[in-house]
């Protein structure tokens, strides 16, 4: 699994309310669950 802060996002797939906050915290992987990044 590759490192990376550059997550690739799309048209169609959005960041989740808390993805800033969770980024400032250390999350380093999401899931997609509903068109929506999940930590």
């Amino acid at each position: 699994m590759t490192q990376s802060n550059d997550f690739g996002f799309g048209t169609q797939i959005r960041k989740s309310p808390y993805f800033d906050a969770t980024v400032r915290w250390g999350a380093q992987g999401f899931s997609v669950y509903n068109h929506m990044y999940i930590p």
